[in-house]
């Protein structure tokens, strides 16, 4: 009934949370689960190795860009416009390495999505904070906990996204041709191009006002929050310094 695609690169003991959070959801019907593993040099392939039995379906999809790619593409954009197609189920949820979700989170938008068919996209309220790579926390960052209103579709349509990604489950799309968008511009916000692009195709969205996962934005491995620390780091010895990140 559900594919979910998760998206990951580097961060193996996060993405361990990650998928065992995944993988005791409550809900009863059948999971697929696509990883999108960006080109990791950690223990990521082990991670995953100890969860491939936990999902109905386990699929990898792997790429190994060049370093300056990182910073010129929305490469979980990229990823994830790869994992479109794979999906087999009736609706498409997204997860990332860093985030934790609670055990009711696929059950109660499923029932939600299955109770609604005029709404193509649901989404839940959200959580986020910064932690240390040790996974202590830090400081709480936002409070994801917009209800779907006219002032919010319009805000997004025009001004900026207060959705998460990780916060939405919509009915499977890719037969009808609309994929994420991965125009540079979406660098620090693909999840918002995406959002845009499915409300330009007049698809009718809803929220469930419960708080349904934990966003972590790890200290020094954000692009979000430490773009240009983590360009100088990834690529020290290039003359290119990624100011625009």
């Amino acid at each position: 009934m559900i594919s979910i695609i998760l998206t990951t690169y580097n961060r193996a003991e996060f993405l361990r949370d990650s998928l065992r959070t995944l993988s005791e959801q409550d809900y009863p019907g059948a999971t697929q689960l696509i990883l999108c593993d960006d080109g990791s040099t950690d223990d990521t392939p082990y991670v995953a190795e100890e969860f491939k039995g936990n999902f109905d379906s386990f699929q990898i999809i792997r790429e190994d860009p060049a370093d300056e790619q990182r910073f010129q593409e929305v490469r979980y954009v990229k990823l994830i416009n790869k994992a479109l197609p794979l999906c087999k189920e009736k609706y498409v949820t997204y997860a990332t390495d860093d985030d934790l979700y609670h055990p009711r989170r696929s059950r109660t938008l499923v029932e939600f999505l299955e109770a609604h068919p005029g709404v193509f996209l649901v989404y839940h309220y959200m959580k986020v904070f910064r932690v240390s790579r040790e996974k202590d926390y830090l400081e709480a960052i936002w409070d994801l906990s917009h209800q779907w209103t006219p002032g919010l579709k319009y805000w997004i349509e025009n001004v900026w996204n207060y959705i998460d990604h990780s916060a939405i489950m919509h009915r499977n799309m890719f037969a009808e041709n609309t994929p994420w968008d991965d125009d540079p511009r979406y660098m620090k916000c693909g999840d918002w191009g995406f959002l845009k692009r499915v409300l330009a195709a007049g698809k009718e969205f809803a929220h469930v006002p419960e708080y349904l996962a934990i966003g972590r934005k790890i200290k020094g491995m954000s692009l979000h929050f430490d773009g240009v620390e983590t360009y100088e780091r990834t690529v020290r010895n290039k003359d290119t310094i990624g100011k625009d990140c």
